[in-house]
Order: C-alpha cells, then structure tokens, then sequence
C-alpha cells in the first residue's frame, strides 16, 4: 500500500495548456501522484516538475497508459519516476530526464521508435527490469545504473561526461563518445563495448559477448570478466590489460594471427585474438595473484602492529 502523501489524478494541481501540434496537449504534475489503468494519458506528455514538497514522484502502475506523438514523461527538478509497470509510448522518446530528476524502472515497458529515456544535466537513470527497452541517450553529466534486468533490445549512447555502471543485467551494447565513462562491475553486455573520443571504460567482472573495440583517444582497462574472442585498437586508442604470466602470441597454425594470453587480475583466463590499427596500442601490466595480495595485506598488518607495539613499548 502507498502512503497518504500521494494524491489521485482528480486531486491534483493538473495546469493542462494547448500544445503547438493541433491534437497534443501537456499536463503539468507537481504533487506525488500514481498512474493506473483508471486514468491514462493519451495523445499528450506529462511534464513532472518540484511542487510546493520537492521532490515530486510519479509512480507508474500495471495498466497505466502515457501516450505522445514526440514525448511520453518530461521530468525536471528533482523529480523521481518510479516506473513498476505500465506503457510509455511515443514514436521520438519515451522519456526526457532534466536538472536532478531520476528515472527508476523495475516493470512495465517502453515502446519507442528512437531511444526509451534522454538523459540531460545531472539526471539519473536506475534500471531494474522492465521489457523491452530500445536504448538509452546520456548526456552531460547524467548517470545510468543498470542493477538487473535481461532486455531484448538495450544501446547505450554515453556522450558528454555521462557515467554508466553495470552490476548485473544483461542490455546488448554500450558505446561512448566524448568523455564518457562506464564500469563494469558484472552482468552480460550481449554484443559489443565500443569507446570512441575520449572515453573511458574499465571491465573489472562480468562478459562481453562479441566486440571489444577502442577508437579515438580512448582508454580501455580490463581486470577481469569474460572478453570476446577479438579485441580491437584503432586510431590512438590504447587498452590495458592487468593479470598474472600475461604475454603476446601467435597461433602455431597461422601466425598471422595475435593472441594475447594469460590470466586476468580477478583470476579468469584470458586467450584472445588482438588486432592494432594505426597508432592503437596495447599495454601488458603483471600484477599480484588475488592471494599474493592477501598475503601482502596480511604482511602489511602485521608490520603495522608491530610499530604500534614498539611505540607503546617505547
């Protein structure tokens, strides 16, 4: 059950304007509000925005239907869109995040001809589930946390000084422009990490299923996960590699063919075929087995205390 604090649609302070398209109109919401089947929005956008109890929050119900020619969820402020189930439908984008906003999305699905959500400023997306999603837009200083979910279709387009991490899920392919950044921590990228501009992208757990590929003057780190079969450096991209006996090879029956192969700092195997184009580089760090490391850390406390005993001693 929700609390008192939301309001029904009947209730709200609901400013409904004329759009500049002959059929659309554009409902403004400022109070907390749930959307079910019994009040959908059709053929207009809902634009969420700080009432007189910032922030405001939109939650989104099985059967709630949002409609719109360009734009189903305009979201400003500070505002929160808490998407459980329902539809957002629009032939441009399903939702447009704005100032602070966040989008957390757990059910229901977004039908859209170019990407599900654009995200601007410092805005926050946090994806749960949800069915199939056709792609994400992060601009400026925006944010994408991708926790779960297994989606049909899910791009991410990383621009800006945008930030997207994944601790599980299972969306197709992330590509980053600019100064972009993105971590994974785990969960499946399907099909391919691709790094243009400026971007970085650090692969610590997790897998990807087909391509790795770094152009422009971007940085790829990999500490671990499960790596495609074929890496690829074009442009001044540079990819490093962090592990244990890690070293450069070539297939015995084709030499033409480079392999990298070792294991990766998290302990997974690594045997892949590498290409470099133009001034591509690919670097090779050996670093500490995980239990030299424990034992290091162990060395080090142990050192520590023993300081601290003579000192007292003193």
């Amino acid at each position: 059950m929700f609390t008192s604090t939301f309001k029904s649609i009947p209730l709200l302070a609901i400013i409904l304007a004329a759009s500049v398209e002959a059929h659309s109109v554009a409902a403004t919401i400022d109070s907390n509000t749930l959307l079910d089947a019994s009040n959908p929005f059709l053929n207009e956008t809902l634009t969420i925005v700080d009432g007189a109890s910032p922030p405001t929050r939109l939650t989104v119900l099985d059967g709630a239907r949002v409609t719109s020619d360009t734009l189903a969820i305009d979201a400003y402020g500070l505002s929160i869109i808490d998407m459980r189930g329902g539809s957002l439908n629009s032939e441009d984008f399903g939702l447009r995040l704005n100032d602070d906003s966040k989008f957390i999305l757990s059910g229901g699905r977004i039908n859209s001809i170019n990407f599900s959500a654009e995200a601007r400023d410092r805005s926050m997306i946090e994806l749960r589930g949800g069915e199939r999603l056709e792609g994400f837009k992060l601009l400026d200083s925006s944010y994408l946390h991708i926790i779960s979910g297994d989606f049909d279709v899910l791009q991410v387009d990383g621009l800006g000084n945008s930030r997207t991490v994944m601790t599980g899920g299972r969306p197709s392919e992330v590509e980053l422009y600019d100064d972009a950044s993105f971590v994974l921590h785990n969960g499946i990228l399907a099909e391919a990490l691709i790094t243009n501009g400026r971007s970085r992208a650090l692969i610590k757990s997790g897998g990807i299923g087909s391509v790795v590929r770094a152009n422009g003057e971007s940085l790829l780190t990999v500490r671990g996960g499960l790596i495609p079969e074929t890496v690829v450096v074009f442009d001044s991209a540079t990819i490093h590699f962090y592990g244990t006996g890690l070293h450069f090879d070539e297939d015995d029956l084709n030499p033409q063919v480079k392999l990298i192969q070792g294991t990766l700092a998290d302990g997974t195997n690594l045997d892949v075929r590498y290409q470099i184009h133009d001034q591509g580089e690919i670097i090779l760090h050996e670093v500490p087995e995980p239990g030299s490391w424990a034992l290091m850390a162990m060395g080090a406390t142990g050192v520590y205390f023993a300081r601290r005993w003579r000192e007292r001693a003193a």
